[in-house]
């Protein structure tokens, strides 16, 4: 699946999600010397006051045939209000991050 949610206050409240596509089968996917794979190829721009996220979706295989394009929102999404905390919330012990420690202010989620 793929689909949206973000934050304008550093990951304090996130919006409701939004799904934009699927659910997914696998056996829907191209098998590759890594396994079965859509890729890596999704983005997230914002422009003209939306977030415009594009991804991969592979719809049901006919026979041997494959149907796997990239999609995006045609009018962009915008930021709902939001719905969710992450007031008491806790850390999980012994992780740690190869990114830096800000948070994101959108997400794309699959």
């Amino acid at each position: 699946m793929e689909g949206f949610i973000s934050s304008s206050d550093g990951g304090q409240t996130w919006t409701a999600p939004t799904l934009l596509a699927g659910p997914m089968s696998l056996n829907w996917l191209p098998t590759t010397s890594q396994g079965l794979m859509v890729g890596d190829f999704q983005s997230l721009s914002f422009a003209a006051g939306g977030f415009h996220p594009v991804f991969a979706l592979a719809k049901r295989k006919v026979g041997n045939v494959l149907d796997e394009a990239m999609y995006s929102p045609v009018s962009g999404l915008v930021e709902g209000p939001p719905r969710y905390t992450s007031d008491g919330e806790k850390p999980v012990p012994n992780t740690h991050s190869d990114h830096r420690r800000a948070l994101p202010r959108f997400v794309c989620i699959k």
